[in-house]
């Protein structure tokens, strides 16, 4: 009986850890940025985005992967609460990247632009859940 119990606690506890560590990432939705002159900068769907982001709450950091090499890209961070950006220039050959960010509670922007004018957009929140 004392066997079953500590196995029933060993995978409890296995399981909580399992779930917390999914809680650190949270997954980007990456958009399309249209930035026509006609249009301004509005949203498009499209289906072939050549990036993967999530926010890692454990290392307060940005995670990107680059699914095909875009050439180099500048990343804007915007906490929508406060203003508050960073900004960065990364080389997409790399294949993925960690930007550190502050952690500050917020809801925010990341606009990734490529060297022809186009790009892509995502949202999300830190500390609002």
């Amino acid at each position: 009986m004392k066997k079953i119990v500590l196995l029933l606690s060993i995978i409890c506890l296995a399981a909580t850890a399992s779930w917390s560590a999914e809680d650190e990432h949270q997954f980007i939705p990456i958009r399309v940025l249209d930035n026509t002159i006609e249009t301004g900068r509005t949203h498009r769907s499209s289906t072939d985005i050549p990036i993967v982001a999530y926010y890692d709450d454990f290392i307060s950091s940005i995670c990107l992967q680059f699914l095909q090499n875009i050439g180099d890209v500048d990343v804007i961070i915007t906490n929508a609460f406060t203003g508050d950006y960073i900004e960065y220039e990364v080389g997409s050959s790399l294949g993925s990247v960690m930007l550190p960010i502050n952690g500050d509670i917020g809801i925010y922007n990341i606009t990734i632009l490529l060297s022809d004018g186009s790009g892509f957009e995502g949202e999300f929140e830190i500390g609002l859940n």
